[in-house]
């Protein structure tokens, strides 16, 4: 119970602490909207669908990090003391404590214990075979015809190993780990149960293969694409184990040190003494080298599909395997006890005081950073957004990121069909059109890893049915604001009949309006001031002239600068026609670095070839004032 209790608080302490990231957002997905598009995310993730159907439920008390990664702590929770039966089973009551306390505290368990994913529940699903497993083993010998087609099995042996292929699919390895397991067993016992177990392997497959079936086209598809588009390559046999031995005794969060070594190596060079000291009982034996072939098995196997499929994660994907190696070594350092008592704890502290600095790093110390700018962006939107706002995200994980952190009310969620579904853009714009109904403004956080998104998609449709009102960088991500009421560049909502030179005239301008229908004139820092100047001619222009915007300050110091061609270069003055209302708008971005306070705007024409201005009236050098605005501190800050 106190070991069980220790893994418990070791895993909800800070739980939420380390920002949440990629693959937790695509799970967390499955816990947005409706049940038909948790299925479709569900399917775009091309994992197996066991620990999502936990989390929806989970979503039901909220959906914020704490109680998005609870289950996963509470899976690694039951795993201990899952761990400590298994091995007082096999071996007896020493060697499962010792096995189920170095679980409670492996700085890897506590890892995928303290994340939304699947890799917290593999090893308890992993654990529940086992136990099936023993218990077919252990049963009372007797004829097999006498116990039905599955042997000593009966129906759970078969049925956890559906759970476990229903939790990830390198799972499809844990017969392999078992079967190490019974080849080492007594010649007696093995030939009975070889038939029935094969049994039981082919109906947990064909239970598996609907699910299968339905990914298998998106899977395949994932498949090709990563391997044409991802850096990753096949690594050898040297470099493999290196990261393996690293991750799997000291934690993603390890640092290589020669402490992390030293302790592995002890630990190891102890669990061989203790396993040749005890090598003449047969039973003991074979259990131990059972439990460790098994994981050698899994671990060759890997290595070989990463030649087919490269992926750094090799070690997170065979992370199952701890708890059976934790109790294979248990059971051998155990031995040692024989000899004298005290060698057990010295062969096990040094590997504890390597992972104390990996525990302080992952609590309080290390946050993941390339995660944290999603965190810091979703604190923004829940400063600025209002739930008549609309957030639209172009892949799963950051729609299931921002759903988490946003605390409720938030805006309307919208998560394009884009990404793994491989559909068409214009299902993708229609579905966009159809959320975008009755909505006034528009979120749009563009992932620039991977490209940027600006001309393409959903970015191009916004940009040309509204008008960009807010642009802040957080990481590699953009976040934008969009706002549809874009009737104010249409006409001057302020006249004011200007002439600039002998022929053309400002006819007014326009900023866009406050929700009491009055000009907006207060901005903050990463706001966009969109201006509408509105210009005509009163006869055909040969020069090509630029229109300029200027901010200038409190001390009449110009401090941002506008110019451009009006309308963009769309319109250039040489094309306008006598009588003919221009539009030209501009915008204007606001840095973090301005100070707060007034800033008044000037705006003019001057000509492109020799920077002469036209006058203005009433005269001033920075050209025509036309208003000010307030700038103010950023609200999220």
């Amino acid at each position: 119970m106190a070991v069980a209790l220790l893994a418990f608080g070791m895993r909800v302490y800070h739980l939420d602490w380390q920002p949440l990231w990629w693959d937790e957002g695509f799970s967390i997905a499955t816990t947005v909207g409706d049940l038909r598009a948790r299925i479709r995310i569900a399917r775009e993730d091309t994992y197996q669908p066991l620990s999502y159907w936990p989390l929806m439920v989970m979503a039901l008390s909220g959906q914020d990090p704490f109680h998005m990664r609870f289950p996963s702590a509470l899976y690694g929770t039951l795993a201990v003391p899952l761990l400590g039966v298994l091995g007082w089973r096999i071996a007896g009551r020493g060697p499962g404590l010792l096995a189920a306390s170095l679980l409670a505290v492996a700085p890897l368990a506590l890892y995928h214990s303290q994340e939304a994913r699947m890799y917290g529940l593999a090893p308890l699903v992993a654990l529940l075979a086992w136990h099936s497993l023993v218990s077919g083993i252990q049963r009372t010998p007797r004829p097999v015809h006498d116990l039905g087609r599955l042997g000593p099995f009966r129906w759970q042996y078969p049925a956890t190993l559906a759970l476990a292929y229903a939790t990830h699919y390198y799972m499809v390895f844990l017969p392999l780990v078992h079967l190490g397991y019974l080849l080492l067993q007594a010649e007696g016992r093995r030939i009975r149960i070889l038939k029935p177990w094969a049994r039981c392997i082919a109906i947990s497959g064909l239970v598996t293969l609907p699910w299968v079936s339905a990914v298998a086209p998106t899977l395949f598809l994932e498949s090709l694409l990563q391997s044409q588009e991802d850096p990753w390559r096949p690594v050898d046999l040297t470099t493999y184990l290196a990261r393996y031995m690293r991750v799997t005794f000291s934690g993603f969060d390890a640092t290589g040190s020669g402490l992390e070594t030293a302790a592995v190596i002890i630990l190891l060079g102890s669990a061989a003494v203790g396993l040749a000291s005890g090598w003449r009982v047969v039973a003991s034996r074979g259990r131990v080298l059972g439990l460790l072939l098994g994981a050698g098995l899994v671990l060759v196997a890997v290595f070989l599909v990463q030649f087919l499929h490269p992926n750094p994660d090799y070690s997170r994907r065979q992370a199952w395997t701890l708890p059976s190696i934790l109790l294979g070594l248990s059971i051998c350092l155990w031995q040692l006890r024989a000899t004298w008592p005290p060698l057990v704890a010295l062969a096990v502290t040094p590997l504890l005081v390597s992972w104390a600095p990996v525990w302080n790093a992952r609590f309080n110390i290390v946050l993941q950073p390339a995660d944290l700018s999603q965190r810091q962006m979703a604190g923004a939107l829940a400063t600025m957004s209002s739930p008549a706002d609309l957030l639209v995200s172009e892949f799963p994980w950051q729609h299931g990121l921002l759903a988490s952190y946003l605390p409720q009310p938030r805006p309307a969620l919208a998560l394009l069909p884009a990404g793994r579904s491989f559909r068409p853009a214009s299902i993708r714009l229609d579905y966009l059109k159809e959320a975008m109904q009755g909505r006034r403004r528009i979120w749009y956080p563009a992932y620039q890893a991977l490209g940027g998104t600006e001309g393409q998609g959903a970015h191009a449709y916004l940009a040309s049915h509204a008008y960009l009102a807010f642009e802040a960088p957080f990481g590699p991500t953009r976040l934008l604001l969009f706002d549809t009421r874009t009737n104010f560049l249409k006409t001057p909502i302020t006249p004011l009949a200007s002439p600039m030179g002998p022929d053309i005239q400002l006819l007014g301008f326009s900023l866009p309006p406050t929700d009491a229908g009055t000009p907006k004139l207060s901005y903050y820092s990463y706001e966009i001031i969109p201006l509408a100047l509105f210009w005509q001619t009163r006869a055909p222009l040969d020069i090509s002239y630029t229109a300029f915007v200027h901010l200038v300050d409190a001390a009449d110091q110009p401090v941002l600068f506008a110019d451009d061609e009006p309308d963009r270069g769309q319109r250039p003055t040489t094309s306008w026609s006598p009588g003919e209302p221009i539009t030209d708008l501009h915008s204007i971005h606001l840095p973090s670095t301005l100070p707060t306070g007034p800033y008044r705007i000037y705006v003019g024409l001057y000509d492109s070839l020799t920077g002469r201005r036209l006058p203005v009236d009433p005269p001033h050098p920075e050209g025509r004032f036309l208003t000010t605005v307030q700038l103010g501190p950023e609200p999220w800050r």
